[in-house]
């Protein structure tokens, strides 16, 4: 069963061309995971539960982290974990950043410090995640992360299929940008 998963990275500098901290865009980053745009979510309800390798976080912890990272770090990251069919557990996305081949492995130095938060609120489960860096991370570097995060994130999404598929439970494929996912 062919299964498509994507892994989105960006960064954010923490530091003006002057040299100094700034965590403006860093703050809506987070802000934005968190609640999303106003005008989607006016009375800004959290859209998940914050998560690391160590657990569940408030989003006021998280904030206070990222700040706290941000002094110390000159880049933000945030990646999306999407996958396409699957209905994910938050667990399966936290154990897809604990358990990838790549956290073993030290040439690849993926932080192990990070916060995800998991979002319903499209035709695709997808899991932001963010972690900070003093330096950019490298394009064959980022690679190995994408394609052992695929690899890892395609495992557990092919076993929520099954057990789907066990239980009886049909998901139709979306619509896509005009596209039939089929």
């Amino acid at each position: 069963m062919e299964t498509r998963t994507i892994v989105h990275a960006r960064y954010i500098k923490n530091r003006t061309p002057k040299g100094r901290v700034t965590i403006r865009q860093l703050s809506r980053a987070v802000h934005y995971i968190g609640y999303g745009h106003k005008f989607e979510n006016p009375k800004e309800f959290l859209r998940g539960q914050w998560h690391s390798a160590q657990g569940r976080h408030s989003h006021e912890d998280v904030v206070a982290w990222a700040e706290e990272q941000a002094q110390s770090n000159r880049y933000t990251y945030t990646l999306v974990l999407s996958v396409r069919d699957g209905m994910m557990q938050d667990e399966d996305f936290t154990r897809t950043m604990t358990s990838a081949k790549w956290q073993t492995q030290a040439e690849t130095r993926f932080p192990t410090d990070w916060r995800l938060m998991v979002h319903r609120d499209s035709d695709h489960d997808h899991a932001h995640v963010v972690f900070f860096r003093d330096r950019t991370v490298r394009k064959a570097e980022l690679a190995q992360w994408r394609e052992s995060l695929q690899a890892t994130l395609n495992s557990y999404q092919e076993q929520r299929i099954a057990e789907q598929q066990a239980q009886g439970i049909v998901r139709e494929r979306a619509l896509y940008g005009g596209a039939f996912l089929g």
